[in-house]
């Protein structure tokens, strides 16, 4: 079965130019809502 991983949109004008930035972000919203999913 799958499962639903995005709950939001990816819109690339959304993208912080520096990759780094952008695994920072992702990483931040993970540890701030507390939930991640194992694929």
């Amino acid at each position: 079965m799958r499962e639903q991983y995005r709950s939001e949109d990816f819109v690339e004008r959304d993208l912080a130019a520096d990759p780094m930035e952008q695994f920072a972000r992702w990483f931040r919203q993970v540890a701030v809502g507390g939930v991640l999913h194992e694929p």
